[in-house]
């Protein structure tokens, strides 16, 4: 028995280093150690021919995914008939996915070798700083080789649409990893393709590896794939082969791994979405079969968070508020975004597109203020986002163009964030007696002598709000000048009036003269109008205020 045990080595760094990221060893199962090739379980050791490979805590596997950048998910497809399969003679990986065409009946079906019946994608960081793709699939059966390819696409809106053809197009760098699905064991060859150009762009072969099997003895391959070479092999996911077997028989799952920065150096592509496939032939001109997706590879991303910056500031004069809002835009992918933009939606429903950054580097973030000023003519009833002035709700999405002139947009909901601003309402008033004019005084009238009492009055709006339409009487009746009504009173300002009036009634022995002026009414120009005073003449005022003039000095 031969037995050869692996140590951890900070220098493999290859997307098959086995104290790397992810396990490429031939199974799906996450395993602490593994006899390889063979997959047999240690026992203590491996049988001749197979090294004992122990994988690091950290590694993950299709069964947990835990530690993924982004994953597409164990995506599930038809076998047998019924299946969803592509049709037509353009539907070609070297044609734009306008040519492409699919169907699905009650009778659609593909040879069995070439029935995908799983699917799956995962993206990690390398201990390196680079980012590797791991992708694989299962098929319905073994009875020979097929081809496999995957895509990793960087407009979002590839999809299928319901006449039978697919949205979306080719972006300048797409990738098309294309590799042999052979009946187990190692891979003979793997063609690694990129898009060139747009949508009338064509497919170029990149780079091509003959043999290219997975070594996680070794752990240096920056592309690599396998196939599980022996029956049996336990699937963690529902799976029926065209045998009813429940696990996988030889040469029917195929897993494999690529370093990006090997195909792109430091420009790697921001993929938004996943698609696979099988066709018979190598060839990039043959018909394809069967495939699956597309589906979400949220490689590239982008996403905001909206958050207010604490109660608005009411204006000087009263009648509005200034709010305020952080909007931080991150790049949740790995490939660097331009022209980042805010598509804010104010609380009133107007919009803007507000630049936040020029460029922005996978995983980091830049932060915008947005500033937005209410009013009652901008903000009331019947305007959802903004019902009054003291209540406003921001909204936002963001935007960016990835390197291959793609916009990508956050995904709703859109960010929210609502700010409230308390105001009060409240009105004073003072009342002295106009010594200038003599306060109490005799004066001729009518050939008689009567008491006038002059006064002044000074009226203070105490609040935070402005108030209008400010309305003034005295008891006993008085004139009041200039006017018993105030248009408006910013918050802290005062009014000066003065006034006069005549005592109907003069009380036998006294010299005073008492009447008390009344604040009976205000219109607040932001929240509710000030509320009455207690102790005043009538319950309804406002405020009041009482003085005495004595007519003897």
């Amino acid at each position: 028995m031969l037995l050869c045990l692996i140590a951890p080595s900070a220098l493999a760094q290859g997307v098959d280093d086995p104290n790397g990221v992810f396990q490429l060893e031939g199974n799906a199962t996450k395993d602490a150690s593994v006899c390889f090739p063979s997959l047999a379980t240690p026992n203590p050791g491996c049988p001749a021919g197979s090294t004992l490979v122990t994988f690091g805590a950290n590694t993950d596997d299709w069964s947990n995914l835990s530690h993924a950048l982004a994953t597409t998910g164990i995506i599930n497809d038809g076998s047998g008939h019924g299946d969803t399969i592509l049709q037509g003679g353009s539907s070609k990986d070297i044609n734009d996915f306008g040519a492409w065409g699919w169907k699905q009946t009650a009778t659609t079906s593909v040879q069995a070798k070439d029935d995908i019946t799983h699917a799956y994608a995962a993206a990690y960081a390398l201990p390196n700083g680079h980012t590797a793709i791991y992708f694989g699939m299962d098929r319905f059966d073994n009875s020979g080789d097929a081809t496999a390819g995957f895509w990793f696409l960087q407009d979002s809106t590839v999809s299928t649409n319901s006449t039978g053809g697919f949205n979306g197009h080719h972006v300048d760098g797409d990738l098309l990893i294309v590799s042999d699905f052979s009946t187990g064991g190692a891979v003979s060859t793997i063609n690694v393709f990129k898009w060139v150009g747009g949508a009338n762009g064509s497919l170029v072969l990149n780079e091509s590896r003959s043999p290219a099997p997975c070594d996680p003895t070794m752990g240096t391959n920056t592309l690599c794939a396998l196939v599980n070479p022996i029956d049996g092999v336990s699937s963690p996911w529902g799976f029926l082969n065209k045998s009813g077997d429940t696990t996988f028989a030889h040469g029917e799952f195929l897993e494999g791994g690529i370093d990006l920065e090997s195909v792109f150096g430091s420009n790697v592509p921001c993929f938004t979405t996943f698609m696979a496939e099988t066709r018979s032939s190598t060839s990039p001109n043959s018909t394809l079969s069967d495939f699956v997706g597309p589906v979400s590879f949220p490689l590239c991303g982008i996403r905001v968070t909206k958050s207010c910056n604490g109660p608005g500031s009411v204006s000087p004069d009263g009648t509005s508020v200034t709010y305020t809002w952080t909007a931080t835009v991150t790049n949740s992918g790995i490939g660097t975004l331009s022209n980042v933009t805010l598509n804010d939606t104010y609380p009133d429903g107007t919009t803007a597109s507000i630049p936040v950054a020029a460029s922005l580097s996978g995983g980091a973030s830049a932060s915008v203020t947005v500033t937005f000023v209410a009013t009652n003519s901008n903000c009331h009833s019947g305007v959802t986002n903004c019902p009054s002035p003291l209540d406003a709700t921001n909204t936002a999405t963001a935007q960016g163009t990835t390197a291959g002139g793609v916009v990508i947009t956050s995904p709703l909901p859109a960010a929210t964030a609502e700010c409230r601003t308390p105001v009060s309402s409240s009105v004073a008033i003072t009342r002295a007696c106009d010594a200038a004019n003599g306060g109490a005084t005799l004066v001729a009238q009518n050939g008689q002598v009567v008491v006038e009492v002059f006064f002044t009055a000074d009226v203070t709006n105490t609040g935070s709000s402005q108030l209008t339409n400010i309305t003034l009487a005295d008891n006993p009746a008085a004139t009041i000048l200039p006017s018993s009504t105030i248009a408006s009173l910013r918050p802290g300002e005062s009014a000066h009036v003065t006034g006069f009036y005549f005592p109907s009634v003069v009380a036998p022995g006294s010299c005073n003269f008492s009447d008390v002026i009344r604040v009976t009414g205000a219109t607040a120009t932001l929240g509710g109008n000030p509320t009455p005073a207690v102790g005043c003449p009538s319950p309804s005022d406002l405020a009041c205020a009482p003085a005495t003039c004595p007519l003897c000095k």
